[in-house]
């Protein structure tokens, strides 16, 4: 019991030096990469919240993305990323239930997958891939 007791001392005493080293940090900042580091945790706290009721997790993967629509290779940034889609930011969205051809960085090359649109928001939109990937290729 007592080794217990102490383990859970050297588990909270590395947890309060790696909060003190974060604060440290953060204060360090200048305002403006605060707030850009606020709303990435808010973004990261929401992926993982929804995460836990996915069946595919999704992972933050913010990268430049291109893809083939209506004849065109269109430029838009990937937001997160699962073994079963993608979501992506764009001003151009095509249609639900569209196919298109996907190319986005690996950690080996270019992807390049097939996927139907699911879901278009304000600014950007989902993709199901026709065939899960292996998401420990991505960077």
């Amino acid at each position: 019991m007592g080794s217990e007791t102490m383990a859970n001392r050297e588990d909270k005493s590395c947890l309060d030096c790696t909060t003190i080293r974060l604060i440290k940090h953060i204060l360090d900042m200048p305002i403006d990469h605060q707030n850009i580091l606020l709303k990435k945790l808010e973004s990261y706290d929401q992926l993982i919240n929804e995460s836990e009721r996915r069946e595919n997790p999704r992972e933050l993967y913010s990268e430049e993305v291109r893809f083939h629509f209506a004849g065109q290779l269109i430029k838009g940034n990937a937001d997160n990323i699962s073994s079963g889609g993608l979501s992506i930011k764009s001003d151009i969205s095509p249609k639900i239930g569209e196919i298109i051809k996907l190319v986005f960085p690996l950690n080996e090359g270019e992807g390049k997958h097939h996927a139907e649109v699911v879901r278009v928001d304000t600014g950007g939109f989902s993709v199901r891939f026709s065939d899960p990937l292996d998401t420990s290729y991505f960077i």
